[in-house]
C-alpha cells in the first residue's frame, strides 16, 4: 500500500499511515455485540450507583434488548436495565 500511496502522493508533507481495529474491548453497540460476548467477562459502567457501585464486572449471562444479566465475581446474578448502563464492554483478563 505504501508504494501506491507514494505514486498518488495525496498528501504533500510527510506522514505516517496507521491502521487499527476497534479492538476486542470496544464498547457494545448492537444486539450482535451482546450475543457474541455471551459467556464472556464484561465490565458495565452505570450512570448512577446501584447498591453503592457504579461499575460492575462479571460474566455476561443474558441480554434481551432491554436488560443485561451479569454473574458477578461474588457469584450473584444481577440484572441491569440497558438504559441505566452508560458503557459495557468485554474485558480481557490474563
Amino acid at each position: 500500500m505504501s508504494d501506491k500511496l507514494d505514486e498518488v502522493d495525496p498528501i504533500e508533507q510527510s506522514y505516517l499511515l496507521e491502521v487499527s481495529s476497534p479492538g476486542a474491548e470496544r464498547p457494545f453497540k448492537t444486539a450482535r455485540d451482546f450475543e457474541k460476548a455471551m459467556g464472556e467477562y464484561v465490565m458495565a459502567k452505570l450512570y448512577k450507583a446501584v447498591n453503592g457501585k457504579k461499575t460492575v464486572e462479571g460474566i455476561l449471562e443474558g441480554y434481551d434488548g432491554e436488560t443485561v444479566t451479569i454473574l458477578t465475581d461474588e457469584d450473584k446474578r444481577e440484572i441491569y436495565r440497558l438504559k441505566d448502563i452508560s458503557k459495557i464492554n468485554r474485558i480481557i483478563k490474563l
